[in-house]
């Protein structure tokens, strides 16, 4: 087994380094022209779960439709070039605003200015976006419940935003359209990723009338203010009532599986002919007609690729398989495979958060033990092979994704403590930061107090109903070689989120393979304001599970013995107070401080999905906000149908 996860780990150290290139990618990177050829049907294959069935302000948790609404359906008033982080593709950048926001000194006021005589797609090629019609988006996002998946949280810092939302305001106060194409926006509180939360579908313009009646369903009734429309879009008609409305033919929602395996979903997309390139600097819109397939899923688990689609896909009547388990073996037992195969990195995190309250996690030299004695080489290669290749884990000695830190943070970065140690883990290292504790008597490098026996773990033992034990089994061991000894107790996946979510259940460490923290726009406050401020603590249930920033009223209405732990409010306070890449700046110093003095966690690694190109595909780019090809910027071989 060991030969075998060391021969995993080898294939995640070679794919990484494929992702590296021209335009963010590798394999077919560029045309030969400097321009890539327009033209031809782009098509791709995805799992049913990742097609797009809901509201924009609703489709959370869904797959690649925000990727969709990104590249071709939806302009929004700041938003990505499609690109890598080495060419801005983190950065928001102006879209429907002709510039940059203006913001006022106290950062509690933040005025758009919207390009001029930009216009919907069909039936609406009349109609000019304008200011009033983002605040109709904003309007739109519903009041959260049960079974509502929305991301409306991003907006409650938008004064009135919650009143209006509950029903207790007529309209949200802190937005203002002093002209048709100008926007205001008054904070509570300042906010200086606004711009980022600006990017999110929720935000999308829709023109009057449009969504009416078609709350959770207007996917199928879309209007697209971006390059590219759903098939259909133009026989749309508004002015019939609500229930008499035909939905867009380009999108067949799922109807049934038939005998020979057959899901009846798909999703056509065609030009918007009111789309201008010379208004639009962040868009390729490379080729005339993108269609998307869908294959069946089994409830969570992603099926293994369909023959079928690897056929088509060497004969390229398939361009662009986006997701299911196989592609490792394909690769592995086909070398033809091997240029047509590439990462997208998903920002993320997997890591194991230790409670700063519990004994002997208290103590900064063990957390940093901790740290030095775990092999996440060889966890990482393990979940690479569990998920049988449809992800591939890269180990990592910090916090932050790359795109939040803004590559600011090299990749071979490690704290000072841990200088010259590699991901394998180093027991001697790890026993010499030990031998500083509080906690080791003896200076032995192992922990000989008694708080150091049956420290209690809450510990994921499988997920999707497949078990893992190999996970807590060593980190276990680890842990073990340096005197702490842990009393588990294993549960699933979702109970072992319910159980973190609540402080006063007191454990030390939470390991769990199932859940990690990903960013929903490309800001750092996406991690450090719920993982790490003591105000994400303060609610019914919370992610910070290292209990960072707590209070010390907290840590004693929750019955801990440790009333002190460390907090970092006042530094990301100071990061929210920023704007640009002085905030992107800012996030990265907090990154590097957190592992450098306070050590909360033991950052593993984060992840890349697979995806495999056809010989049709000639030029691409990674889109860092899509976690995947960006499909705007797919051009194929010139003279492709």
């Amino acid at each position: 087994m060991r030969r075998r996860i060391a021969a995993l780990a080898a294939v995640l150290v070679m794919l990484a380094s494929c992702t590296e290139g021209g335009d963010g990618a590798r394999g077919p990177t560029s045309s030969p022209s400097p321009e890539p050829w327009h033209g031809g049907t782009l098509r791709m294959q995805a799992w049913f779960r990742a097609v797009p069935i809901l509201d924009p302000p609703t489709s959370y948790l869904s797959g690649i439709h925000w990727e969709l609404y990104r590249c071709c359906l939806l302009r929004t008033l700041m938003s990505y070039n499609g690109r890598s982080v080495a060419e801005g593709g983190a950065e928001a950048l102006p879209d429907l605003a002709e510039a940059p926001p203006d913001v006022s000194s106290d950062g509690l006021t933040w005025t758009f200015h919207l390009r001029e005589g930009l216009r919907y797609a069909p039936p609406f090629e009349d109609t000019e976006i304008v200011a009033q019609d983002v605040v109709r988006a904003l309007e739109r996002i519903p009041a959260p419940g049960p079974g509502v998946y929305e991301y409306g949280f991003y907006y409650s810092v938008i004064e009135g935003f919650d009143e209006f939302r509950a029903g207790e305001a007529a309209s949200i106060s802190g937005l203002e359209t002093p002209d048709p194409h100008t926007l205001v926006v008054r904070l509570a509180e300042q906010a200086g990723d606004l711009s980022y939360r600006f990017t999110m579908a929720a935000t999308a313009p829709v023109p009057p009338g449009a969504a009416d009646g078609h709350e959770g369903a207007y996917f199928r009734f879309l209007v697209s203010s971006g390059p590219y429309m759903i098939e259909g879009s133009e026989d749309l008609d508004s002015s019939l009532p609500p229930d008499e409305q035909r939905p867009v033919s380009g999108f067949t929602p799922q109807t049934k599986i038939d005998a020979d395996g057959e899901v009846r979903v798909g999703l056509t997309l065609v030009r918007n002919p009111s789309w201008d390139p010379s208004t639009d600097p962040l868009r390729g819109a490379y080729v005339d007609r993108i269609e998307l397939v869908a294959v069946p899923t089994v409830q969570w688990s992603t099926p293994p690729i369909d023959r079928r689609f690897i056929r088509e896909l060497e004969e390229g009547s398939v361009d662009l398989i986006l997701a299911g388990r196989g592609q490792w073996e394909a690769f592995r037992s086909d070398p033809a495979f091997e240029d047509r195969i590439s990462l997208a990195p998903f920002h993320d995190l997997r890591s194991i958060p230790m409670n700063l309250a519990v004994p002997p996690f208290d103590d900064v030299h063990v957390r940093r033990a901790v740290n030095l004695a775990i092999d996440k080489t060889e966890l990482a290669a393990r979940f690479t092979e569990y998920w049988a290749g449809q992800t591939f884990a890269s180990p990592t000695a910090h916090l932050l994704p790359d795109a939040l830190a803004g590559g600011l943070i090299p990749p071979d970065w490690r704290p000072t403590w841990a200088e010259g140690v590699d991901h394998e883990g180093d027991l001697a290292a790890a026993k010499r930061e030990m031998a500083l504790s509080v906690y080791d008597h003896e200076g032995d490098g192992r922990c000989d107090d008694p708080v150091c026996e049956d420290v209690p773990a809450l510990i994921e033992k499988g997920a999707f109903g497949v078990p893992y034990p190999w996970f807590g089994d060593l980190v276990g061991e680890a842990l073990a070689r340096l005197g702490i000894h842990l009393d588990e107790r294993r549960v699933g996946c979702m109970p072992v989120t319910v159980i973190a979510g609540q402080p006063e259940r007191r454990f030390g460490l939470i390991l769990s393979m199932c859940t990690a923290q990903a960013a929903d726009y490309l800001n750092g406050s996406n991690f450090a304001l719920p993982l790490w401020h003591g105000d994400s603590l303060s609610g019914e249930a919370t992610v910070n599970a290292s209990r960072l920033g707590a209070s010390d009223e907290q840590l004693r209405a929750w019955g801990y013995e440790v009333t002190s732990v460390p907090s970092v409010d006042d530094r990301i306070d100071r990061c929210m107070a920023t704007i640009g890449i002085q905030q992107t700046e800012c996030w990265a110093e907090l990154d590097r401080y957190l592992m450098e003095e306070v050590v909360p966690d033991v950052p593993l690694f984060t992840t890349s999905r697979v995806f495999l190109l056809s010989e049709r595909v000639a030029h691409w780019s990674y889109s860092e906000f899509g976690s995947r090809p960006a499909f705007d910027r797919i051009a194929l071989v010139p003279g492709s149908e």
